[in-house]
């Protein structure tokens, strides 16, 4: 899901870097490419659902105008921490999820990566199939996984990008 992120990406990307071709999909898809492959079957459409919280984190650091970069680096490092181990933030995102039906596969993005652990732990304590991937899981079961929720075997798959 995100490139360049494990081994393999870098030697896709070195493997093919010079031998780069654009696909010719049509004056239809100029646009909106992706819509070419999800209309082919390749990519799923996406349903975004935002689960409001509100909860609110003091960001002191944030005061001032500092650049883009620092404010990732800040958001990463502490405030993101800072939402995954809230007990009530955690409970309202635990209770969304367990509206969803089963078989309705979802994709969850959470704070951190100890985050989306924690997530599928507690969705699968409570009888729902849940895992966690992140650029530390092996190949064989990212693709397990993934093959598993194609088929409907996993309710929720956790990813986290920090």
């Amino acid at each position: 899901a995100t490139p360049g992120r494990n081994d393999n990406s870098y030697q896709l990307s070195t493997l093919f870097r010079l031998n780069l071709i654009t696909p010719i999909l049509g004056e239809q898809y100029t646009s909106s490419p992706l819509r070419f492959f999800r209309e082919k079957g390749y990519l799923a459409t996406p349903h975004h659902h935002i689960i409001r919280t509100h909860i609110q984190i003091d960001i002191k650091e944030l005061s001032g105008t500092p650049d883009l970069g620092d404010i990732e680096d800040i958001f990463k490092k502490k405030y993101n921490k800072e939402l995954a181990n809230n007990i009530e933030r955690n409970k309202l995102i635990i209770n969304t999820l367990l509206r969803v039906p089963k078989g309705e596969q979802t994709l969850i993005y959470a704070c951190t990566v100890d985050h989306a652990k924690r997530l599928a732990s507690i969705m699968s304590f409570l009888g729902r199939n849940a895992v966690a991937i992140s650029a530390d899981t092996p190949n064989h079961l990212r693709y397990l996984y993934i093959d598993k929720f194609k088929k409907g075997e996993i309710d929720f798959i956790f990813n986290s990008n920090g």
